[in-house]
């Protein structure tokens, strides 16, 4: 698709439940959080893999890359665990369980993730590893409250869609200068920073 919405290809069918989408474009492959799999395709929708990374019984809602290193971030909602695993499938391990959401963000420049955790009503930022977990918003509300997650390096904000209560809200990283940027957003979900 433009930038302008016009001229939308159909590049993958076969999704089962469709989240999030995560792209490599120094390898060419898209990831998708799509029911229990994470499914993987080339960026023009060949060589589809549906079932490439498998979460038995899972939903996945949110997906996430680091690009530095090769690694992906998925989230889980009906057992509560981000994952990590590396781009070719290998090495998927547990990093943050107990947690509940549908947005996530990988900070490749700051080495943090940020992500939407309706257990503790806010946005969460952690290490890499899922280390030193600490809340930087107030509390978000709703059952979609940070779908849509991004980070503006050139202002050191976060930014973050509350889909149910129709805000785009944004902090410094740390959490500090909180503020409504718009109200009154139809569902808003996901977000990025040109």
């Amino acid at each position: 698709m433009d930038v302008d919405g016009t001229n939308i290809v159909e590049l993958v069918t076969g999704l089962s439940s469709p989240y999030g989408i995560a792209i490599n474009l120094a390898e060419g492959k898209m990831y998708i959080a799509d029911g229990a799999n994470v499914s993987r395709a080339n960026l023009d929708g060949s060589n589809f893999e549906k079932t490439f990374i498998i979460v038995p019984d899972g939903q996945l809602r949110a997906i996430g890359i680091n690009r530095k290193t090769s690694i992906l971030y998925f989230y889980d909602v009906n057992k509560e665990i981000m994952y990590s695993a590396k781009t070719d499938g290998t090495g998927m391990g547990r990093i943050i369980e107990g947690a509940y959401g549908y947005g996530l963000y990988v900070d490749e420049v700051n080495q943090k993730i940020y992500y939407d955790d309706r257990r503790q009503t806010g946005i969460m930022q952690a290490n890499l590893d899922g280390s030193n977990k600490i809340k930087i918003s107030p509390t978000v509300t709703g059952n979609r409250g940070g779908s849509g997650i991004t980070v503006d390096h050139s202002t050191n904000k976060v930014y973050w869609a509350e889909t149910n209560n129709g805000f785009i809200r944004r902090a410094n990283l740390d959490g500090t200068e909180f503020e409504t940027v718009l109200s009154g957003v139809n569902g808003p979900r996901g977000m990025f920073v040109k």
